[in-house]
């Protein structure tokens, strides 16, 4: 079953706009709980003993991100991970900055929650 559900989470991500006729007003709710969950997944990650990164990192992946080296970015990210890092453990403003693409998962994990609701209540 988990692997449906991140089937359906992909699938969303391809088109979680379109295919599913959010209003204005559902994909404005959809956003702050995208931003709770993020904020619910930091947290999760300080449990772990997962670090954030300290200024002097922050400045270097800006430096990236302004030079559009991207390869040293991807280099310097996945470094810091095996070190017990994340460039993502930061404030939802910041993580729009320096890495965006991950937020989308935030949002279509809020989009499916009542479809997991729904596939889960009458297994429980």
């Amino acid at each position: 079953m988990q692997l449906q559900l991140w089937r359906n989470s992909l699938n969303m991500k391809a088109s979680y706009q379109g295919d599913f006729n959010f209003t204005k007003e559902h994909l404005e709710q959809i956003e702050l709980m995208a931003q709770v969950e993020h904020y619910r997944w930091n947290m999760e990650q300080l449990i772990l003993r997962v670090k954030p990164l300290n200024e002097e990192q922050q400045g270097k992946f800006k430096g990236y991100i302004e030079k559009g080296w991207k390869a040293d970015f991807d280099y310097f990210k996945k470094k810091l991970k095996g070190e017990g890092q994340h460039l993502d453990i930061c404030s939802y403003d910041y993580l729009n900055y320096v890495d965006p693409d991950p937020m989308i998962y935030d949002k279509c994990f809020v989009a499916i929650a009542p479809l997991l609701y729904k596939e889960l209540k009458d297994k429980c």
